[in-house]
């Protein structure tokens, strides 16, 4: 993959190369991972898709200036989204636990 001053600007311009490039090396780490971590594909291409979302706010805002490899930042992106994930089934399930005792 290109420096990450390449692949910033390309997804600044819309550059659909940049981001087919992004998802053909990035999708299978994530979706491995996530799956690993009683995650699904289309978990994965949920917490992709999101962070996709997050990353180009970060990029229009100028608020992004990474001191790490591209690749490691946007699997952190969503690896963070898909433990949040969890998080909340963890409490929509404990909730639901919850209602049957109080019965």
């Amino acid at each position: 993959m290109n420096t990450n001053d390449d692949i910033i600007n390309g997804l600044i311009n819309n550059d659909q190369a940049v981001v087919k490039r992004i998802y053909k090396t990035q999708f299978p780490i994530i979706s491995g991972w996530i799956k690993k971590n009683n995650g699904t594909q289309d978990d994965a291409n949920d917490m992709m898709q999101e962070a996709f979302l997050i990353l180009i706010r970060k990029i229009k805002a100028e608020r992004l200036d990474l001191v790490c490899n591209f690749s490691t930042y946007f699997f952190s992106i969503c690896k963070h989204l898909w433990l949040q994930e969890l998080r909340k089934k963890i409490r929509t399930s404990q909730t639901k636990i919850d209602d049957f005792y109080d019965l």
